[in-house]
């Protein structure tokens, strides 16, 4: 939690987990046919619920979360296309964002949604 020191780990409730060789090196941090265990945990506040995916490598160290991973790979299509870096480009992230992690079940509201009277560029 070194990376979210705001979030209590005292409030994450574990919710599933998953075991699988990373093949083809999929998570670009594990090491290829890595065996990868990807944990999933959910914190609710009153009205709102986060879901966090942490995945562990085969020495039980915490070496990215889904979010970081989805992050990079907004990124990475971004820059592919020139996208990346302009003005209003993080309207084009929080969308590809929003597209990738609603494809794996999470329904993720950019700043903008979050906040509507300010404006983002």
């Amino acid at each position: 939690m070194t990376n979210r020191p705001w979030l209590a780990v005292s409030l994450l409730k574990r919710t599933g987990s998953e075991t699988f060789t990373n093949g083809n090196a999929v998570i670009s941090i594990a090491k290829p046919d890595e065996e990868v265990r990807l944990v999933h945990y959910t914190v609710v506040d009153g009205d709102i619920g986060w879901e966090f995916a942490f995945f562990f490598n085969s020495d039980g160290g915490i070496f990215s979360s889904d979010s970081e991973c989805v992050d990079a790979e907004a990124e990475r299509e971004m820059k592919g296309n020139g996208q990346y870096g302009k003005l209003g480009s993080v309207h084009i992230f929080w969308d590809l964002k929003k597209e990738k992690l609603k494809a794996k079940g999470i329904d993720w509201r950019s700043s903008a949604e979050l906040n509507p009277g300010i404006i983002y560029d």
